[in-house]
């Protein structure tokens, strides 16, 4: 019964703040607020996974983590040049 409601609550806030920050009506400053706090919990998540693979020495584990990370950074970059892309497309 625990996990359902923290997963429903993380789905909540991961979903909202997603939809939040590529929403044009909200003001800018709480857009990029809200993409910082997406950073931080997902960055919190690669760290966490990552010390524990240390402090137990499971190289699986680290390894996971470096993949996280790595898929993070990726899915951020297609983000941000596809806005980008669609902010000067606008332009012209």
């Amino acid at each position: 019964m625990l996990d359902f409601i923290i997963e429903v609550i993380l789905e909540i806030i991961v979903n909202g703040t997603i939809e939040a920050a590529g929403n044009k009506k909200i003001s800018k400053p709480v857009r990029v607020l809200l993409v910082a706090i997406l950073v931080m919990f997902f960055g919190g998540i690669t760290g966490l996974l990552f010390w524990i693979g240390v402090t137990r020495n499971s190289w699986l584990l680290m390894l996971i983590a470096a993949i996280f990370l790595v898929l993070i950074i990726l899915v951020a970059v297609n983000k941000t040049t596809r806005f980008q892309k669609r902010k000067t497309s606008r332009k012209h």
